[in-house]
């Protein structure tokens, strides 16, 4: 399988993880799971350290580090109270009643430990009639998510 790089730079590149993929195994992935860590090494080539996650179920970009150093210092910048994380989610169904809200619940921690963890969302876009093209989707949302703690 073929990962897109969509940016790269000396020490870190940006990926295309496609959905259904783990980033790399763990307790809870299958015993022979291929993980995307193994895939984007084995691509280019070299060792790399995922810089976060996103769930197995999840597309999106995915941030690799080529060294320690660039990893932590990538991991450290997004784990800082000013750093802005935001999600943009193409969902089935009609999403309009979210509007803007705040979301606040605790979730547990890869250590089981619970956090309180809240999230701004925000549906810019849903349609629900016959009027969107096929393609796109019947009854579609486009939603924008900022996690504020968590």
């Amino acid at each position: 399988m073929h990962i897109p790089i969509l940016a790269s730079g000396r020490s870190w590149l940006v990926v295309a993880k496609p959905s259904g993929i783990v980033v790399h195994r763990n307790e809870w992935s299958y015993d022979h799971q291929i993980a995307l860590l193994q895939l984007v090494r084995d691509q280019i080539g070299m060792q790399v350290n995922p810089v976060h996650r996103l769930d197995a179920g999840t597309s999106g970009c995915l941030i690799f580090a080529t060294d320690s150093p660039t990893s932590a210092m990538i991991q450290e910048a997004m784990q800082k109270e000013d750093a802005r994380k935001t999600y943009y989610a193409f969902c089935r169904g009609d999403a309009s009643w979210i509007g803007n809200r705040t979301e606040s619940r605790p979730i547990k921690d890869d250590k089981g430990i619970v956090r309180d963890a809240t999230t701004l969302l925000e549906c810019v876009g849903a349609c629900d009639d016959d009027s969107v093209p096929p393609e796109i989707g019947l009854r579609s949302s486009l939603l924008v998510a900022r996690p504020v703690t968590g």
